[in-house]
Parts: structure tokens; C-alpha cells; sequence
């Protein structure tokens, strides 16, 4: 959880509440990269690869306040959910891209 710069570098943060004030929590926060079953049939992707060239963050976001190190906003993650009538997949901003998201989803269950 990287703090990060828009166009124009103003921070962007999680609203109201800071990274430590989050950690304080940890009985209930797991930071994770990796696909995690949070619950039986519910599931956190993890980080979502980048696996086309027409999807992009969808805005000029920077790791830097000059605005020369790109954020990729890789912990963008997504929720997917087993239901007797297929999967379904809860989307967050979709940094990643929803083509990127879906298809990393489709491979994650292929897998299970």
C-alpha cells in the first residue's frame, strides 16, 4: 500500500483511516499479494497480472511528488465468489482492468 500522486500530485490515500491505524487491526487485516480464500468460497486475487496492451491504470498516477515514477497500482486485487450459479467477480477502481481481472479470475479457478 503505496501512497500515491494523480496529475496535478495530490496524494491519493485510503479515506479516514492511515496504514497504522489499519495495522493496528491486524486481528482482523491480512495484507496479501497471492489469491487468498478469505472465507469457504470467497476469494481475494492478489495482485492482477497486466497481460494486455489496450488496459491501463486509467489515470497519471506516480510514485514520486515530480511525477517520474510510474504507479502501476499493482495491489489492485478484486473479490471473486463460488455460487451454484457460477462465479461471480466484485470489482474495486479495476486498475488492472476488467478484461486483466476476469481473465486472471478464469485462470485462477482453472487452477483450483
Amino acid at each position: 500500500m503505496e501512497n500515491t500522486l494523480s496529475r496535478g500530485l495530490r496524494p491519493l490515500r485510503l479515506p479516514a483511516l492511515t496504514k497504522a491505524e489499519l495495522e493496528r487491526e491486524r486481528h482482523r487485516l491480512v495484507w496479501t499479494t497471492q489469491p487468498t480464500e478469505i472465507v469457504p468460497g470467497i476469494f481475494a486475487t492478489g495482485a492482477i497480472p497486466r497481460v494486455n496492451s489496450y488496459e491501463d491504470t486509467g489515470g497519471d498516477f506516480f510514485l514520486d511528488a515530480a511525477g517520474h515514477v510510474p504507479d502501476p497500482i499493482v495491489d489492485d486485487q478484486a473479490i471473486y465468489v463460488d455460487t451454484n450459479s457460477g462465479v461471480v467477480v466484485i470489482l474495486g477502481c479495476a486498475h488492472a482492468g476488467v478484461v486483466n481481472t476476469l481473465s486472471y479470475v478464469g485462470a485462477l479457478r482453472a487452477n483450483e
